[in-house]
């Protein structure tokens, strides 16, 4: 890991707008459901939205391989995808992805000139989360670019703090100059040995919560839903919340605060 590579932000919130503003997507893709902001911060620059719905009948859990399909077919109708979204896992579900089936979207992004953003914010609190971090992956991948923040996993609580990872320092620089959401955006030379000592922890926490009706999380929220007309709602922190309708679901997003 390279100090280039590294960028910090008021919160992974702020990175999200920051990101957005830096690359001006004219085309991009989301998982649905997923943490509001991705959506937000593309329409804040005027950028066209699409939606990979997970299934229900796959418990939520992201087909990587179609994913990667749908990514595909955008390029080949002369509709390429400027910036894809991913977390993992995911909000509000808790669905993890395993890191090879992220670099199996990562090839397919790079390939056809897309950026992948995979918000890791939420990684650490898992077992074995070196099984689901790109981390490592970093190199290779120049269109790679890895949320995290320290808000969470430290129990900082009103203080907002995020940073981003990426190779591509050129990407990094227009990111910073770029406004966000934030009044003001920390220098890097300011945090970065926090952050040297961020990413060299391992922390072992992590909370479950289980009970009737619920899908087994991996995070420290549950994903509900509701038959006959289900309402898929996740335990947050945030009090946003984005609805929307398909295949007669109602779909509730508490988007929690990153």
């Amino acid at each position: 890991m390279e100090d280039k590579w590294i960028i910090c932000g008021n919160g992974a919130a702020d990175l999200i707008f920051g990101l957005a503003a830096a690359l001006r997507p004219v085309r991009g893709l989301v998982t649905a459901p997923a943490f509001s902001e991705y959506e937000q911060a593309l329409r804040s620059v005027g950028c066209r939205t699409d939606y990979y719905y997970l299934r229900e009948d796959r418990g939520f859990a992201l087909d990587a391989a179609g994913m990667c399909g749908c990514v595909r077919a955008a390029a080949e109708r002369g509709e390429p995808y400027d910036v894809v979204f991913l977390c993992n896992p995911n909000n509000p579900t808790g669905i993890p992805v395993k890191k090879e089936e992220v670099k199996q979207l990562a090839d397919t992004c790079e390939r056809l000139g897309a950026y992948l953003a995979v918000d890791e914010c939420f990684c650490d609190f898992m077992d074995n989360s070196e099984l689901y971090s790109v981390i490592p992956d970093l190199a290779r991948f120049t269109h790679l670019f890895v949320l995290k923040a320290f808000t969470k996993l430290y129990a900082m609580a009103g203080l907002r703090l995020g940073y981003g990872l990426c190779s591509d320092s050129g990407l990094l620089e227009r990111q910073y100059a770029s406004p966000g959401p934030c009044p003001a955006r920390p220098s890097a030379p300011a945090w970065r040995p926090l952050e040297r000592r961020i990413l060299r922890s391992t922390p072992e926490r992590c909370l479950r919560v289980s009970g009737r009706g619920f899908l087994p999380p991996s995070m420290t929220w549950a994903f509900r839903y509701i038959h006959p007309r289900p309402i898929i709602c996740s335990f947050g922190t945030g009090k946003r919340t984005e609805s929307w309708k398909k295949d007669g679901f109602t779909r509730s997003c508490w988007a929690g605060a990153s």
